[in-house]
């Protein structure tokens, strides 16, 4: 991959690597409801703007080193609000957040680089509903979304179609 990223995929790769390290407050708040800035290294705040910057480069070193192919559909995917890279033990992986979509918890599924061409397709053409479709024919045995999702006509349609697919691919 070029050595130049777009911005839009900068900018989501930087909010991926923020929200990967968590919560760190700028201040403290006494008993009395008074705000008191934090000194320099109070609760490591240096260390924590360190882990930021660590965590960006990070993210940024494994987007440049995907395949063109797969990296320009996952900058598009990382733009659209669909998956972000998350670091886990094994390293850096991307996940999709479908909290609320298949059972009313936080949950995340794992996507890996050789899923997502037909991930990327699916969003291209369906949006959001295909995304659901598709994690519930490759993920979810079928099975039906919660929710208002669980009533969309067209995500009934599209889990039928590419459960279809998927039966006459594995047939092959």
């Amino acid at each position: 991959m070029a050595n130049s990223i777009p911005p839009a995929i900068i900018v989501a790769l930087y909010e991926a690597a923020d929200d990967d390290r968590g919560i760190y407050p700028m201040n403290n708040i006494d008993a009395n409801g008074l705000s008191h800035p934090r000194t320099e290294w109070q609760d490591g705040w240096n260390a924590a703007c360190m882990a930021f910057s660590e965590t960006r480069k990070a993210f940024i070193n494994w987007y440049k080193a995907l395949p063109f192919d797969v990296a320009s559909k996952v900058g598009d995917l990382m733009v659209a609000d669909i998956i972000m890279p998350m670091s886990t033990k094994k390293g850096i992986e991307m996940v999709v957040n479908l909290n609320d979509v298949f059972c009313y918890a936080a949950d995340a599924e794992a996507v890996t680089a050789e899923q997502i061409p037909s991930l990327h397709t699916i969003h291209a053409e369906h949006g959001w509903d295909g995304v659901v479709a598709w994690f519930s024919v490759n993920f979810y045995r079928g099975a039906t979304p919660v929710k208002e999702l669980g009533k969309s006509k067209k995500i009934k349609e599209l889990i039928e179609e590419l459960g279809k697919a998927k039966k006459l691919e594995n047939k092959l």
